[in-house]
């Protein structure tokens, strides 16, 4: 059974809704993801370390003990 064209304009009108609310998502994260490279990229260029594996000392002075009764 075919649909009626106002069924078949209806249905359109929809899916163009969700694509559109899609495409706002996409963009929304594309920033996000753009912001963090930025961030990342400063960070490298910035300090560039040297990660354990090729060398790096691993930290073992963390200063004094914690205690958990504030002592």
């Amino acid at each position: 059974m075919a649909i009626s064209n106002e069924e078949a304009l209806e249905n359109l009108i929809k899916q163009r809704a969700q694509l559109e609310e899609q495409i706002v998502n996409i963009q929304n994260t594309y920033t996000k993801i753009l912001g963090a490279i930025e961030v990342l990229e400063q960070l490298v260029e910035e300090a560039p370390q040297r990660s354990f594996d090729q060398g790096g000392e691993v930290p073992t002075d963390f200063g004094e003990e914690a205690t958990l009764s504030g002592e």
